[in-house]
């Protein structure tokens, strides 16, 4: 043993340093091949956690704490990116095909052709409501939509072989003027039309001019055009 006060080394049964004569029997030092490892122990790391061996199961690879051997892995994350995924893609399809659908009626409808064919179609449903709306009928209208749509039914029996012989009647554009402005200030179009009519096999061809008038705009964007009202005899002459 070593002395705790000079550090001399002595013999394992000294009571007094044999170099400073302090006693020995108070501190001791022991010898660097008394130090051993206690058998046994189960090592440390570093930051003071105690080293863990993965769990072995008896009878296969090492298993993860809430999985079963033989079940597949658990892929619940994929499945729901998946079915997103899908949705997005089908509400692309539903808004190219609205946008497409609506485009296509926008256009339809913002033609200077299309209240003329509204007229025919509505004289050959009897649908006044229609006819009255397809008119534009001045800042002063002499009638208003719902006498209109008395009085003409009222007169529908003076019209019915009339109405009859519409069903043969087919409208087409042959010529558009350039626009100008009438006396409210609204935009017009002068339209050369051709009306085709065939009955008993035989058919007639007659063009008439008719004006038609930018009213105003329909979703914002979309112009409406209605015909003149001094021209509507044009079609049902």
């Amino acid at each position: 043993m070593y002395c705790t006060n000079c550090g001399t080394k002595n013999s394992d049964g000294a009571k007094f340093c044999r170099s400073c004569g302090r006693p020995m029997e108070s501190e001791t030092i022991p010898l660097a091949d008394e130090v051993k490892e206690a058998p046994g122990e189960v090592p440390w790391s570093q930051a003071g956690q105690q080293v863990t061996q993965p769990f072995y199961s008896e009878y296969g690879d090492p298993v993860r704490p809430g999985v079963q051997p033989g079940m597949p892995p658990y892929q619940g994350n994929d499945k729901k990116k998946g079915k997103k995924g899908l949705i997005i893609a089908a509400a692309l399809i539903l808004a190219v095909a609205a946008a497409s659908a609506f485009g296509f009626v926008a256009y339809k409808e913002s033609r200077p052709m299309a209240p003329v064919e509204q007229l025919v179609g509505a004289l050959k449903k009897s649908d006044w409501g229609a006819l009255y709306d397809s008119v534009y009928w001045g800042t002063a209208p002499e009638y208003d939509r719902k006498t209109f749509i008395s009085e003409a039914r009222e007169n529908m029996g003076q019209l019915v072989s009339y109405i009859s012989m519409l069903s043969n009647v087919k409208v087409s554009r042959v010529a558009e003027g350039t626009p100008y402005r009438n006396s409210d200030g609204l935009i017009c179009k002068d339209l050369t039309v051709n009306m085709s009519v065939s009955a008993l096999g035989m058919s007639q061809d007659q063009e008439a001019t008719i004006t038609v008038v930018k009213s105003g705009r329909k979703f914002l964007f979309v112009p409406v055009w209605k015909i003149s009202a001094e021209d509507v005899g044009s079609i049902l002459d």
